[in-house]
């Protein structure tokens, strides 16, 4: 499976970082959510992993929708970001 990277450290400023903490925390508050789904590729955005089309699909944000628009938004905001930004890829298996 190929991931496409970027370079955290150029790219992603403090308030996308702090989006992102406050996504992670807010899927606490869903209920249903996988902690190997979207909580777990929204802190492998950190580590320059480019998963802003895998959360969007993920069946996870069917349930965030339902339950909190405005953390759906959220999320949604952060994987525009994240797709913005120059990437490589990478191999993963």
């Amino acid at each position: 499976m190929e991931i496409k990277k970027f370079n955290r450290h150029e790219c992603m400023d403090e308030n996308t970082m702090d989006s992102i903490q406050n996504a992670i925390s807010g899927l606490y508050t869903i209920d249903g959510v996988s902690r190997m789904g979207v909580k777990n590729m929204l802190y492998g955005l950190y580590d320059g992993f480019n998963y802003a089309d895998a959360i969007m699909a993920h069946t996870d944000m069917q349930k965030v929708e339902e339950q909190d628009q405005l953390l759906y938004s959220l999320i949604a905001d952060i994987c525009e970001t994240v797709k913005s930004y120059p990437t490589g890829e990478t191999t993963l298996f």
